[in-house]
């Protein structure tokens, strides 16, 4: 009989294991698994988004490198235009400075020799004045004196 007892306990006890454990049991797993499916499913989404952001931020390296490329390659050529330009305008000006010189350097010559043919009319003065004083006589002034006078006097 302790048997029977000991089976029906373990009946009653497999019913209320059945009736009671089981259906919190089989809640906390479907909810368990409703949770880790919900993870796998967010881990999933946020790999997805790592995902595309890593291919943004490649298609923007890709495009920032081409367009570093592209303003590398722009400054160059500013660069080299730049550097055309100074040289041409360092040329221009070398050219205006060497032409201002030269004209100075004339203007300078054209002054020197003026300077030059004064003195020696000057000094042909000085010289002839001297040579008249030392070879004109009294005599040779009066005759000049009154040719000048003559002359002076038949101009209308």
């Amino acid at each position: 009989m302790s048997l029977v007892f000991s089976l029906i306990n373990f009946l009653i006890f497999l019913y209320l294991v059945q009736r009671l454990l089981f259906p919190r049991l089989r809640d906390h797993l479907q909810s368990r698994r409703e949770e880790l499916s919900r993870a796998v499913r967010e881990a999933a989404q946020g790999k997805e988004h790592a995902e595309a952001m890593l291919r943004e931020y490649r298609r923007r390296l890709a495009r920032l490198e081409g367009e570093t490329a592209a303003i590398r390659e722009m400054s160059r050529k500013e660069g080299e235009g730049e550097k055309a330009r100074l040289l041409r305008e360092a040329g221009e000006m070398a050219l205006k400075i060497q032409a201002d010189a030269e004209f100075l350097g004339q203007q300078e010559i054209k002054v020197a020799r003026q300077q030059v043919r004064r003195e020696i009319a000057q000094t042909a003065l000085a010289a002839a004045v001297q040579i008249i004083r030392d070879h004109c006589t009294p005599v040779d002034q009066e005759r000049l004196a009154e040719e000048f006078v003559g002359e002076v006097a038949r101009v209308p």
